[in-house]
């Protein structure tokens, strides 16, 4: 006695193929061929894993960095008492009020929040990181190589529109130079990444989204909206319509901002930048956004606080390797940027649900010519239920296999 391992009944013992299921008999499932990837796919995955050595240099830089910043607590001890100046951005930078004897404190809270940023992106991107590293494919990369491969592309621009561009017309651009006290050098590298993500990504991005989608919802109940931690800390944002617009307006913000400190050269490149950790934070949340500001910051604040040739000299190295990858990275995310913004201005029309013609049943006698007339073996199809045999004739209203003869 024998019972098909798929439905359970009961079948003859010679049969390969369940005469009730149809199904096949053998309990070992064809094992596909492995494929190999394919040249242009190898060269993309090598490239790939050599920018991620980059992007791990690149944060080993920042976290060094980051340990100085801590180092230089009792620096910033000295001068507790200093006054620190609330601003945010709105048309440019504009200076709210002042607090008094409250230099430590910020600064503590700075570097705490920069230590907190970049523990998250390293707790959520080393599974992916490490499949990165070695040169496995991955389904979607990590945030430390997405936060590090925009820090490359951004920086490239920066060069191209800040140095190339005035080089070529024979003009300079401004740039405010870091020859202050050391004080200043360590509040100022602690600062721009903490305080500009929290006015620029959150009050310029998050909080308008906020109150948009309160809106909604009191207009129709059934929309839904974020939970309101997340409009804070962001991540797990879509980029939909009212996303796009409220990320290019802070973006834009962000850059007219830096027109006091430096010049007009430098609007656009930190413009790109805002587009960047605007959409890191969108994507993954504050911590990216943060993390992207701070590992660009203190990789450029680096040669000021440090005097060491050799740590200069790696730092230098890993800064022309920034911008070689850059190259290849930039066209990488403009391919990806006009190809998503294609998809969406040509999102093509929903297919209109055509009227079906009259169903037509032919009948018996034309069913049994057309199986007549067809070939007796290999027809398109059919397999027996009994032998698997892959023929069959059309006799007396019933499928007969020619091998058999069973009826099926």
């Amino acid at each position: 006695m024998r019972f098909c391992i798929h439905c359970g009944k009961e079948i003859p013992d010679e049969s390969n193929f369940c005469v009730y299921c149809g199904s096949p008999q053998s309990s070992i499932p064809p094992h596909p061929a492995p494929q190999r990837p394919s040249t242009a796919q190898s060269v993309r995955l090598f490239g790939s894993t050599l920018g991620t050595f980059v992007s791990l240099a690149m944060f080993i830089i920042a976290a060094i960095v980051l340990i100085d910043l801590y180092i230089g607590i009792p620096t910033m001890a000295e001068v507790w008492d200093y006054p620190v100046q609330i601003f945010i951005i709105l048309n440019g930078v504009v200076d709210l009020f002042v607090l008094d004897n409250s230099m430590l404190i910020f600064y503590l809270f700075f570097i705490i929040v920069l230590l907190a940023s970049f523990t998250v992106l390293i707790m959520r991107s080393k599974d992916t990181f490490a499949r990165e590293l070695t040169m496995k494919p991955v389904k979607e990369h990590s945030p430390l190589y997405t936060v590090c491969t925009l820090i490359m592309v951004t920086t490239l621009i920066s060069i191209i529109i800040q140095v190339v561009i005035p080089a070529l017309t024979g003009q300079s651009s401004h740039t405010p130079p870091m020859d202050g006290e050391r004080w200043a050098e360590l509040y100022s590298a602690a600062q721009a990444p903490v305080w500009e993500e929290l006015i620029s990504r959150v009050l310029l991005l998050g909080i308008p989204l906020l109150i948009v989608d309160l809106v909604l919802n009191a207009v129709d109940k059934k929309y839904e909206r974020k939970p309101l931690r997340r409009y804070v800390l962001g991540g797990d944002f879509s980029f939909g319509a009212k996303e796009i617009i409220f990320l290019l307006i802070s973006s834009f913000l962000f850059g007219y901002a830096h027109l006091g400190g430096w010049d007009v050269y430098k609007i656009l490149p930190a413009a790109i930048g805002g587009l960047a950790m605007g959409y890191v934070f969108l994507k993954y949340g504050l911590y990216a956004s943060i993390s992207l500001h701070a590992i660009n910051n203190l990789i450029g604040f680096s040669s000021v606080l440090f005097d060491g040739i050799g740590f200069i000299t790696i730092v230098g190295i890993v800064s022309l390797l920034m911008l070689l990858f850059g190259i290849p990275y930039l066209v990488n995310y403009a391919y990806k940027l006009t190809k998503w913004i294609s998809a969406t201005i040509e999102k093509p029309a929903r297919a209109v649900p055509q009227p079906s013609p009259a169903e037509y049943t032919p009948p018996e006698e034309e069913i049994r010519q057309e199986m007549q007339n067809a070939p007796t073996s290999g027809t398109i199809g059919f397999r027996c239920k009994n032998c698997g045999n892959d023929s069959a004739v059309f006799e007396n209203g019933e499928l007969v296999c020619t091998k058999c003869r069973f009826k099926n």
